[in-house]
């Protein structure tokens, strides 16, 4: 049998079959959705699946899901990445056919993120950019959570939970809230959060230093 040379690797071959799959019908159509906002804004920066990854500190395989739709990024990942090919975060967010002022948000007209298999979705309650302040509804289903591993950012947030149950991770210390309890934190404190309880969580979300 004719012995066939090795040669070097293609690395850009690989990256093009990672991202060449078919996607799957069935994957979440939330999911499908941010993946394609993110496949398309790191292609237009002009960069492989594999530096993407590279920057972000992320597996090359977990950016192929998330792209894919094939899997929703925890709050961490989805915060490095978006910082790996210089993505706004509010981008993510769906639009509303119709905008208010700065001042009045209508409910009909928040901004939404639903991350589908993370089962969580956040609305803006504000809208004026450059703002000191932002404020959400975050909406966590029964499993769902912010991720496995805790997240840092910039500022401070103070949450009330509106109904259900929210379990959060505030450094070494876990706290189970329920409706009426409000947490006030360092954001630069590692955090995350999952809703263990068996209804829908709701909790009044407001962060010094936007996130999004």
């Amino acid at each position: 049998m004719p012995h066939r040379p090795m040669g070097k690797r293609d690395t850009a071959g690989a990256d093009t079959a990672l991202e060449d799959r078919q996607e799957p019908t069935a994957a979440d159509a939330h999911d499908a959705r941010v993946g394609e906002i993110l496949r398309s804004w790191r292609s237009g920066k002009g960069l492989t699946l594999r530096q993407a990854a590279a920057r972000a500190g992320v597996a090359i395989g977990t950016v192929s899901q998330i792209e894919r739709g094939l899997t929703s990024p925890s709050l961490r990942v989805l915060r490095e990445l978006c910082a790996a090919i210089d993505l706004p975060m509010e981008r993510l967010f769906e639009k509303p056919e119709t905008t208010s002022d700065e001042i009045v948000v209508r409910a009909h007209e928040r901004r939404i993120l639903t991350l589908g298999e993370k089962r969580m979705r956040k609305e803006l309650l504000t809208q004026k950019a450059g703002s000191g302040l932002q404020g959400m509804i975050v909406v966590v289903e029964p499993g769902g959570s912010s991720g496995d591993d805790p997240y840092t950012h910039d500022g401070e947030e103070i949450g009330h939970v509106l109904k259900g149950t929210l379990e959060i991770t505030i450094g070494t210390t876990t706290y189970l809230l329920g409706p009426g309890d409000t947490f006030c934190f360092e954001s630069p404190r590692p955090h995350k959060f999952r809703n263990p309880g068996r209804t829908e969580t709701e909790v009044l979300w407001v962060v010094s230093q936007p996130f999004y």
